[in-house]
């Protein structure tokens, strides 16, 4: 599968449960990930628990798509879930989606019996994201001249034509990958990678400053799986000097890509009296550190 890595979790403590209004629905805070904003919802109608997660971009700005796999979870009390793929965006005008969930997710009575807790619900929603289009700016450069390469990786549907020796000198894992378990390969295929992502990291390693607010997090990932310091370090430095992400996003981005220097200056910010600067600390997300062992030899 691709972007394996590529997933966050929303959490949220829903208050005063007994309280909400018949069909009308009752938001969590909105978070960014991956430059898109996401929350969760629920509402009560005709007896029973609607529960919903929500991508909140806006339409009117250019054609994009998300397509993602979800789990909504009920973690309080007697725990339930329900999982489905979904594409939210609006490049398919038959299936314009903002929202996906279930009206009917549980009964309401046996909900209030079953799972709240001081009449609280706490929730979760799980979200991989298998592929985005029409976040990212047009190609600079065109990897596709076989002649001077020596290998050609397959990311999903993408071919790239590489030079061996200059991708392992931009990451240990490359220079792990072409220098010891697959010097004689000339085929490689990266599963777990998405092809825009990589472009974009292959254009900073050649030298043109593409990093921005879209792809940052994209990029500092694939960096982080890799281990690239170079790619790291122009993320990091972004996300310090450039970026107009929020506190507790970088925060959070700090914490989850080991950027030290980006830690450094939340801390920082922190301790300056700024009115938006969020009181209490982020709820983190958890990710998986090791790259996964998949690459498929040609």
């Amino acid at each position: 599968m691709s972007t394996i890595s590529k997933k966050f979790v929303l959490k949220h403590t829903f208050k005063n449960v007994s309280s909400v209004i018949e069909k009308k629905s009752v938001f969590s805070e909105e978070e960014e990930h991956f430059n898109v904003p996401w929350r969760i919802y629920i509402a009560r109608k005709d007896g029973s628990l609607s529960f919903y997660l929500n991508c909140p971009k806006s339409f009117k700005i250019g054609n994009w798509s998300v397509k993602t796999q979800i789990q909504l979870r009920i973690v309080s009390g007697y725990s339930r879930f329900l999982s489905a793929e979904n594409t939210f965006g609006n490049t398919n005008p038959q299936k314009l989606f903002t929202s996906y969930g279930w009206a009917e997710f549980m009964n309401w009575e046996t909900m209030t019996a079953e799972c709240i807790i001081n009449d609280t619900l706490e929730v979760e929603a799980h979200v991989l994201i298998e592929k985005m289009t029409g976040f990212y700016e047009e190609n600079l450069i065109h990897f596709n001249d076989q002649e001077l390469s020596d290998v050609m990786m397959l990311i999903g549907e993408t071919k790239f034509y590489l030079s061996k020796q200059f991708l392992a000198a931009q990451s240990s894992y490359f220079k792990s990958l072409f220098m010891e378990k697959h010097k004689k390969t000339s085929k490689l295929g990266l599963p777990f990678i998405d092809s825009d992502d990589f472009q974009k990291l292959l254009e900073l390693f050649h030298g043109h400053p593409v990093i921005n607010e879209n792809n940052v997090e994209g990029i500092v990932l694939l960096a982080k799986l890799i281990d690239s310091p170079l790619a790291k370090q122009q993320c990091e430095k972004f996300l310090v000097e450039k970026s107009k992400k929020s506190l507790k996003k970088k925060m959070q981005m700090a914490e989850k890509y080991k950027l030290k220097k980006l830690a450094s200056f939340c801390e920082e910010s922190l301790n300056v009296p700024v009115e938006n600067v969020p009181v209490m600390q982020p709820k983190l997300d958890n990710v998986e550190s090791d790259i996964p062992n998949n690459a498929q030899t040609g």
